[in-house]
């Protein structure tokens, strides 16, 4: 019965996106006084299901972090996220960059998962922004947002296209002027060619939770954009 209503969920999915538009935050929080050498948050790092499918390990992440359901059950997240996009149930990529989807993700999955499990629809806040500097990253760990990086690793072989990737940064250590991301990379990178401990990153869970410098991050990574201030409202 679930799947068979789906299938009209989906279709109007397009719609609850348009709907949503963006919800960037209007309030300031206020910045604590003693900064902590180290705060991560709970945030497994989640591969990619399939090849180039960060967005929707991605998207996985944010929304369990913040208890959002998923449409076909945790054992299949991804393709709940998919299909959202899509609006049909084939468990394929939508024709969006990854940065496309995963904004879409933040804009409309969760109104859309409570709606059709008939439960009020809560609505994801967020703001874009370009490279975030040192304090406003651990400004965002602190008040326990969890926020998306756009980058663009070195290409790892012949196969690789080097496009724009997504990635979630769940935590920090040091300080500003010494300061090391922990970073979700969905990304399964093949062996001796792993564009973090390249650059000397310390690799903390085989599913791609790495610690990076905040420096090689930007210049090699090349992190460019960001999606923060991600909370339902």
């Amino acid at each position: 019965m679930i799947r068979s209503s789906l299938r009209t969920g989906l279709a109007a999915a397009a719609l609850v996106v348009g709907l949503t538009g963006s919800m960037a935050a209007k309030a300031q929080d206020s910045v604590p006084d003693v900064i902590p050498p180290k705060a991560e948050l709970d945030i497994p790092a989640i591969q990619e299901s399939k090849p180039g499918w960060g967005w929707a390990a991605v998207g996985q992440m944010i929304m369990d972090f913040y208890n959002v359901p998923p449409l076909y059950g945790a054992e299949d997240w991804q393709c709940s996220l998919a299909d959202f996009l899509t609006g049909v149930q084939a468990c394929e990529a939508p024709k969006l960059s990854s940065e496309q989807a995963t904004l879409k993700l933040i804009q409309g999955y969760s109104p859309f998962a409570y709606k059709f499990f008939g439960e009020d629809p809560v609505v994801m806040r967020y703001q874009q922004h370009k490279v975030l500097s040192p304090i406003d990253a651990i400004h965002e760990i602190r008040f326990e947002r969890p926020f998306v990086a756009i980058v663009q690793p070195p290409k790892t072989g012949e196969g690789d296209k080097g496009a724009k990737d997504v990635v979630l940064v769940i935590g920090y250590e040091g300080t500003p002027s010494d300061l090391r991301l922990i970073v979700n990379d969905p990304r399964p990178y093949p062996m001796g060619a792993n564009p973090y401990t390249d650059v000397g990153a310390q690799q903390l869970d085989v599913n791609g939770e790495y610690s990076v410098g905040y420096n090689d991050f930007v210049q090699q990574m090349k992190w460019t954009d960001t999606i923060s201030w991600i909370k339902p409202q």
